[in-house]
């Protein structure tokens, strides 16, 4: 296990359905961290295997472990996932697409892995927060709970209850 000044790193999966931006987000994670190593950088398109980075961020090391999204790839994800922090699943911000979460949350159950969801390309969201919410109730044993986001500097996207 990797450590650092204030102990071991914190592994954190980018799990999620393919052309969900997991990649993507890595690289912006690593690109606001103190000290990037080894960011993600393949190609545009489906990742076939997981691909590992690490930063520091607010004293802390972090290492990122971006899963591959297809279901064809479940032993990267099974390999992975008993062994991290927390699994950061990405979604995209349709509620229509919603559902393809359903397999990544409920292995994550099983596995009694702690998750977060993260809304991915919020840039692109047609639809409401509220009803993306509500399309992830279900999925879930304990429900899906919203949250303010903010993008820096106190900018607010959105804010609960609204």
């Amino acid at each position: 296990m990797a450590t650092h000044k204030n102990g071991p790193a914190r592994a954190i999966a980018l799990v999620g359905p393919t052309g969900s931006g997991k990649t993507t987000l890595a690289q912006a994670l690593c690109a606001l961290g103190d000290g990037a190593r080894a960011a993600p950088n393949g190609p545009p398109g489906p990742s076939s295997e997981a691909n590992f980075a690490s930063l520091d961020f607010m004293g802390e090391r972090f290492a990122l472990i971006d899963l591959p999204g297809a279901v064809d790839f479940q032993a990267e994800m099974d390999f992975a996932l008993p062994a991290v922090d927390l699994a950061l699943v990405i979604a995209d911000p349709e509620p229509e697409k919603a559902l393809l979460l359903h397999p990544f949350l409920k292995e994550l159950e099983r596995l009694a892995v702690p998750r977060a969801i993260f809304v991915n390309k919020m840039d692109h969201a047609r639809g409401r927060i509220r009803d993306l919410l509500e399309a992830f109730q279900p999925m879930t044993a304990r429900g899906a709970a919203d949250s303010d986001l903010e993008r820096g500097a106190g900018h607010r996207l959105y804010r609960s209850g609204a």
